[in-house]
């Protein structure tokens, strides 16, 4: 609720809550958090980054830039999930020492320690990112590391593969000379040069091979080396290329070959939408389009964030260019939220914050002042048994969020109030059908040495206790899948053996590792994972086709067990996924 930008400042909103149906009414509820900084509305992605389940150096690199981004405000986030600053602190040390590890002998980095040791131009530039970024915070980051990665960078075309399109080449030019600014590798005038040479060869921002990912970076780069004539021809392309609504705008591009923009260059809308808004933010924040680029960007949350780690890493690096150069004036308003449990309760239409906001049946949830610079956040819960009381199946409620000035019921005050709703619930049917999204999957159980010791009995997994079990799984894709994960999810009374440990038995031996093949006859995936509760193998690249995984598990506990989903996705384009049903397992003795 914006109570100081716009032509009518809006008082209160009206925002339906519709709690699931068949969900424990003893578990969960409708959380509420206000707060008058940007900082309160991307709590969701940056636990969704912090905590984000698979770790190629791509994903490692996001984490730690989404610490980055928030380190000089890590304070400000609180919550039963979000851990304490000294201990993200101590986690982000931690994973920059396990980043520079992974450097390769050119500087630069690939997508996995020691598996295919081959330098990715645009990884290279992300990672160094995350070391240029972390140096300028004051973390601690190895010179030697940080010299190298910053030489690669500017060398970085040597990496590119020999057919790469001028677009994709331009774009990953451009960023390495954003980076390098950031890290003021070059003086002023060479780095103000370097950009007039990108801009030249580009055909200018409008140029064919050119896109407004290129156009934002290079805009970075022009304003550290204070290349006036450059920043205004980047902005106003930037203006003309933006598509605008009254309150949003929006900024679609494209690297023209949809096969090198998802393999090489991880592009989405989302992403490129908070690229260029950073770029604004720190290039031109007085400009109009920078509040509504913000209101687009956060227009497509879901679920409180974005859809991969490349679009929230970049929607938080925006946010944090957004909050410095636009939250000065300090906030002066009194924020409530009250919670109607049946909407026929209220007559929403018309309903205003005046007469003090004296509403029929609501609840009070929320109440708090926010005055001055400050991050502080009010929140509450209402339990889901108020929600549903006396529905047996689903409630209906509405959540009603208001803000005025202190005393004056009719004025909203200044600064912005930004606020989130959340539910959680636990539903009472833990079974998942099979789903087929883009990916078909399929799971098998067998026994390694006697057959009879695994059965399937009317849909139920019998297994001895002490066996060893062959898990197959079977994937199958109609169309090219880029940066694939294929996760399955242990029963708890199963243990997965790795053969490279020692002390495994030898039937765990047949599970082989990406390295230990020919080049020729190399398994679809590229890296594996076998973790306590889990199982994951990856690759960048999979062709249409049937493709098939084995791993060897112990059953270890006896007991009935339930065998999450084993599920693939594009890690990109999580919306492209499939995932078998669920299944119940039995260990006996």
């Amino acid at each position: 609720l914006d109570g100081s930008n716009l032509p009518e400042p809006r008082l209160a909103l009206a925002q339906p809550v519709l709690p699931p149906k068949d969900c424990y009414t003893e578990f969960g509820g409708l959380q509420i958090s206000v707060s008058s900084t940007i900082l309160h509305t991307i709590t969701d992605s940056f636990l969704y980054l912090y905590s984000y389940k698979f770790e190629c150096c791509e994903q490692i690199s996001s984490k730690c830039l989404a610490v980055l981004a928030l380190y000089d405000s890590l304070h400000a986030f609180s919550g039963p999930q979000v851990p304490e600053p000294q201990v993200v602190r101590g986690w982000l040390a931690t994973q920059l020492d396990r980043l520079q590890q992974w450097q390769l002998p050119t500087g630069g980095f690939g997508w996995w320690m020691l598996v295919i040791p081959q330098t990715s131009p645009w990884l290279t530039l992300h990672a160094t990112h995350v070391l240029v970024r972390a140096k300028l915070k004051g973390v601690a980051v190895n010179e030697r590391v940080l010299k190298n990665a910053l030489s690669c960078c500017d060398n970085i075309e040597r990496h590119l593969h020999f057919n790469c399109s001028n677009t994709c080449r331009f774009s990953v030019v451009a960023q390495s000379l954003m980076i390098r600014s950031l890290a003021r590798a070059d003086s002023p005038s060479t780095m103000s040069d370097k950009v007039d040479s990108l801009l030249k060869r580009m055909g200018g921002p409008a140029g064919a091979a050119s896109n407004l990912e290129t156009v934002a970076f290079a805009l970075v780069a022009a304003h550290y080396s204070k290349n006036s004539g450059a920043i205004e021809s980047l902005l106003q392309h930037l203006r003309n290329a933006a598509h605008e609504t009254a309150e949003t705008a929006m900024f679609p591009t494209s690297y023209g070959d949809d096969h090198e923009a998802k393999l090489f260059m991880l592009h989405s809308d989302r992403r490129t939408d908070a690229v260029v808004l950073m770029a604004l933010a720190i290039a031109a924040p007085g400009d109009p389009l920078v509040v509504k680029a913000m209101k687009g960007l956060f227009a497509h949350q879901k679920k409180g964030r974005w859809n991969n780690t490349q679009e929230n890493v970049w929607a938080l690096l925006a946010t944090d260019a957004y909050f410095q150069a636009i939250e000065k004036n300090p906030p002066d308003f009194v924020a409530r939220v009250m919670v109607v449990r049946e909407v026929s309760d209220v007559q929403v239409e018309g309903w205003t914050a005046v007469d003090d906001w004296a509403v029929p049946s609501a609840t009070l949830a929320v109440y708090h002042t926010f005055r001055g610079h400050n991050t502080d956040r009010a929140e509450a819960e209402v339990p889901m048994s108020f929600l549903k009381e006396h529905k047996a199946d689903s409630g209906t409620a509405l959540a009603l969020v208001a803000r005025e000035k202190p005393g004056c019921p009719d004025d909203p005050g200044t600064g912005r109030l930004y606020y989130r709703l959340g539910l959680t619930y636990a539903p009472t049917d833990l079974k998942l059908p099979e789903l087929s999204v883009g990916f078909q999957v399929a799971r098998q159980y067998e026994a390694v040495e006697t057959p009879s010791d695994v059965r399937k009995i009317d849909g139920v997994w019998h297994v001895k206790a002490g066996t060893m079990i062959k898990v197959t799984l079977t994937m199958t894709v109609t169309a090219r899948r880029y940066h694939v994960a294929l996760v399955d999810k242990l029963p708890a009374g199963f243990e997965a053996l790795n053969p490279a440990l020692k002390g495994e038995a030898p039937a765990a031996a047949d599970q082989k590792t990406p390295q230990r093949h020919c080049w020729w006859s190399r398994p679809w995936f590229e890296h594996q994972n076998l973790r306590d509760e889990r199982v994951e193998a990856f690759s960048s690249l999979v062709h249409p086709g049937h493709h098939t995984y084995s791993y060897t598990a112990r059953a270890t506990s006896l007991g009935s067990f339930v065998a999450p989903p084993a599920a693939a996705e594009e890690m990109y384009s999580p919306e492209i996924f499939g995932r078998t049903a669920s299944a119940a397992v039995v260990v006996v003795p």
